[in-house]
């Protein structure tokens, strides 16, 4: 991600990259991957108003839903072959933002075929297609629009699955305790 962004910067250089760590301890280890790339980073619990910005680490739990709702392009970490299987896709879904991911999926491996074969999510496999993908969605509003639509059907889909089982199990518990 940051190899890639650095690409982008070339041509968008208003670009400004977040990294929202799964585990907060990594941290120092991503600071450091950051200026081996002779990039600046700012810790998001360390960030005032008008500091310079080139990579915000989100370093705060609970702020990725939001992140999401303003990220018009959203990247999946844990897929690219590092045998961490990915991350859950359904959260940037939801917030309708367009999802890009590298080719391990395995912990999601159902939806993410799904998503794909429905145009819904673009699959990359490297830092130069990261950028050829994220320059396509910036520069194509009307694909990343049909992008999270599609994908949003998708949600609907699990959202209603999820409904079902709830309610079928709330209607198991409430008959068991009744008799």
């Amino acid at each position: 991600a940051i190899e890639a962004s650095s690409m982008v910067l070339e041509e968008q250089p208003d670009l400004v990259t977040v990294l929202v760590p799964r585990h907060p301890e990594r941290i120092p280890e991503i600071e450091a991957t950051i200026s081996e790339h002779d990039r600046s980073s700012v810790r998001f619990s360390d960030f005032k108003p008008g500091d310079a910005l080139d990579i915000l680490i989100i370093d705060t739990i609970g702020l990725l839903a939001r992140l999401y709702e303003i990220a018009p392009v959203s990247f999946i970490g844990g897929s690219m072959n590092l045998g961490l299987g990915g991350h859950n896709l359904f959260e940037a879904i939801r917030a309708r933002s367009a999802v890009i991911h590298g080719p391990d999926m395995a912990n999601f491996s159902e939806v993410t075929a799904k998503l794909n074969a429905m145009d819904a999510a673009i699959e990359i496999a490297s830092p130069n297609e990261l950028k050829q993908a994220l320059f396509a969605l910036a520069k194509n509003r009307d694909q990343r629009l049909a992008m999270v639509d599609a994908a949003q059907t998708l949600a609907d889909q699990d959202k209603q699955s999820r409904d079902f089982v709830i309610t079928t199990v709330q209607h198991l518990l409430t008959s068991a305790k009744n008799e």
